[in-house]
């Protein structure tokens, strides 16, 4: 049974060059403009799901966040939702933040992922 969904999901993404995969794309294109609009409904609620989720991280660590790449990811968050009502602030308090990070020191610009294994060392 798996095998059999492989192919005819195969078969949908490729559009078929066998006569089996013919057949499998005739009977997925009808259904196609249905399983694209779930498709994207289940993507909006995903990614909204995302941004709440990112948001109550800026607010409960002070738009610091809990590491480098999170950082980045939250800023990028904050910078592209525009339709939130504090998205210019919120990347403005990213922005301020930045330097927790980063930092131009003698020898090149530094970077500080976490403080050390002592949160997660018991």
């Amino acid at each position: 049974a798996m095998r059999l969904a492989q192919r005819l999901l195969r078969a949908y993404e490729d559009a078929g060059t066998t006569k089996t995969e013919r057949t499998a794309w005739w009977l997925f294109s009808p259904v196609g403009g249905v399983v694209s609009a779930f498709r994207g409904a289940v993507r909006a609620r995903g990614v909204a799901f995302a941004a709440k989720y990112c948001y109550a991280e800026d607010q409960q660590t002070n738009y610091v966040c809990i590491g480098p790449v999170n950082k980045v990811y939250n800023a990028i968050v904050a910078f592209d939702d525009l339709a939130r009502p504090d998205a210019a602030t919120a990347f403005a308090r990213h922005a301020l933040r930045v330097p927790d990070y980063l930092w131009v020191a003698e020898d090149g610009m530094k970077m500080q992922g976490y403080n050390g294994s002592q949160c997660w060392d018991t």
